[in-house]
C-alpha cells in the first residue's frame, strides 16, 4: 500500500467520523443523552462500521457469492426467496463488518495505516 492510498482511506474514515459526529448532535434529543455521548457514539458508530467494511467486506462477499440453490413453485416465490436471501446476507455481513471494526479492527487499522501515511 502506497503513503497516497493510506491517507486516501484515513480521510474516508474521518469523514465517517465526522458524518457520525454531525448525525448524533442532530439527533441527541431523541436520544436522551447529552449532545457530546450521542455525537461521540454515532460518530464511533460509523467510523467502526467503515472500517470493518476495508476489513472484511471482500471475505464475505466471496462467501456469500457462491452458488445456492432456491427450490420455489413459480416465479413470484423464486424472486421473493432470492431478495430475502439478498436482504439476510447484507444484514449478516453488515453486523460482522460492524463488530470487526468496533471490537478492535477499526483501531488496529487506523493505527496500520497511520505508520503508512505519516511516517
Amino acid at each position: 500500500m502506497t503513503k497516497d492510498e493510506a491517507k486516501k482511506q484515513l480521510f474516508q474514515g474521518y469523514l465517517f467520523l465526522f458524518a457520525g459526529i454531525i448525525f448524533g448532535v442532530l439527533v441527541y434529543e431523541s436520544t436522551k443523552q447529552s449532545i457530546t455521548i450521542s455525537a461521540l457514539v454515532f460518530g464511533y458508530f460509523l467510523w467502526a462500521t467503515y472500517w470493518g467494511y476495508v476489513i472484511m467486506y471482500r471475505k464475505f462477499s466471496v462467501l456469500f457469492s457462491a452458488p445456492i440453490h432456491i427450490g420455489a413453485k413459480n416465479m413470484f416465490d423464486y424472486f421473493f426467496k432470492h431478495i430475502l436471501f439478498k436482504f439476510t446476507s447484507e444484514f449478516l455481513k453488515f453486523w460482522i463488518c460492524y463488530f470487526v471494526g468496533a471490537l478492535g479492527g477499526g483501531i488496529f487499522k487506523q493505527i496500520q495505516l497511520s505508520k503508512i501515511a505519516y511516517f
